[in-house]
């Protein structure tokens, strides 16, 4: 009884050591998406900084797996329930003013290891096109991403729609925590 007690243990120590590597070690995310007649859509997760392969999450290239039929579901009916009171005028206040710094601060935390975005694009209006693109070119040339390679190509000639994207990031989950604690802390228990 003993030797069980301390497998038991010693699974749950395994288990635990293994969630905080998952946690404290970087995530990376990858995302392919092709559209046009051959579309294509691959996102994958490596996790453990690296040391494991690449998992895909969703890939539309492989065959799906022949499942059970959808069955028609049925409407749940809604129970109605006294709302509570809320979140105050002044705690909402609070938290859409931290929302620009929280963000600001998990963007920090995000590092884009590639960004490449290929477009075709027209509106069938040659008019409309080069509006189009000129509402766009700021997003080409003024992006402050070093990793970022945006090429736009406008068709004037026909209405059309083609884009190749790969993008990859990495971070850290456990350091995401941080400015939400931090955000969390400034709206609900520091009161001014």
């Amino acid at each position: 009884m003993v030797i069980l007690l301390w497998v038991f243990l010693a699974l749950i120590g395994v288990v635990m050591v293994a969630v905080v590597a998952v946690l404290a070690l970087p995530l990376r995310l990858a995302v392919r998406a092709v559209t046009g007649p051959e579309a294509r859509f691959v996102f994958s997760v490596q996790v453990l900084g690296g040391l494991v392969p690449r998992i895909r999450v969703v890939d539309t290239d492989r065959p799906r797996k022949p499942g059970k039929p959808d069955k028609p579901t049925r409407k749940a009916k809604r129970k109605h329930r006294k709302r509570g009171k809320g979140l105050s005028g002044d705690t909402i206040r609070r938290m859409l003013l931290e929302a620009p710094e929280l963000i600001s601060a998990e963007f920090q935390r995000i590092h884009i290891d590639r960004f490449r975005l290929t477009a075709d694009f027209g509106l069938g209006d040659p008019a409309a096109t080069g509006e189009l693109y000129g509402w766009m070119c700021p997003l080409v040339y003024a992006t402050p991403l070093n990793q970022a390679n945006i090429t736009l190509r406008p068709d004037f000639t026909e209405a059309r729609f083609a884009a190749d994207l790969d993008a990859a990031v990495r971070f850290t989950p456990v350091s995401l925590v941080v400015p939400v604690v931090r955000a969390a802390w400034r709206v609900f228990v520091v009161k001014p």
